[in-house]
């Protein structure tokens, strides 16, 4: 069985946990008690908050949630962050660079970039789940330079060249 350690790093942060026995993902809570969030507007325009519980989002507002733990994996793994797909759906909220992963030497608290990609404020309060998390094997990889070996493939262009 895989380890993963974690390091808890503010006294209100809430334990991951997994929804079902057999879920794939932990899910993971917001930590926003007392906390400094950073947020970036709609127009990119970056400010911090100091957070009592409960942050708002505008229309395509992000913000770096912290989760209140530092995590560490086994080498070989990484451990990504995704969206929760409920509230991808239900409510618009989502992880900006889903993945976000997290690698093996990473040494500080992890953090969620999230994006309200709805057309309404979203409040998102201290203990909400904001996205999942899983554990990835990392393939130990050589980029060789060279001209491409041929393919069997009667493909001919990119974005949508496959079909519908």
């Amino acid at each position: 069985m895989n380890k993963l350690y974690i390091e808890q790093v503010s006294k209100n942060a809430l334990v991951p946990t997994k929804g079902s026995t057999h879920a794939a993902c932990y899910d993971l809570y917001s930590d926003l008690a007392g906390r400094v969030v950073k947020i970036r507007d709609a127009l990119n325009d970056e400010y911090t908050t100091h957070c009592q519980g409960t942050i708002t989002l505008g229309p395509m507002d992000r913000a770096l949630i912290p989760t209140g733990w530092k995590m560490q994996c086994p080498e070989g793994m990484s451990i990504d962050f995704l969206p929760r797909s409920g509230t991808a759906w239900k409510v618009g909220l989502t992880v900006v660079n889903a993945p976000g992963v997290i690698d093996h030497d990473y040494q500080n608290e992890c953090f969620v970039a999230v994006i309200n990609h709805s057309g309404e404020n979203i409040n998102i309060n201290h203990g909400d789940r904001i996205a999942q998390m899983r554990l990835v094997p990392v393939l130990d990889t050589e980029l060789i330079e060279a001209e491409l070996p041929e393919v069997n493939s009667n493909r001919t262009g990119g974005f949508g060249s496959s079909g519908k």
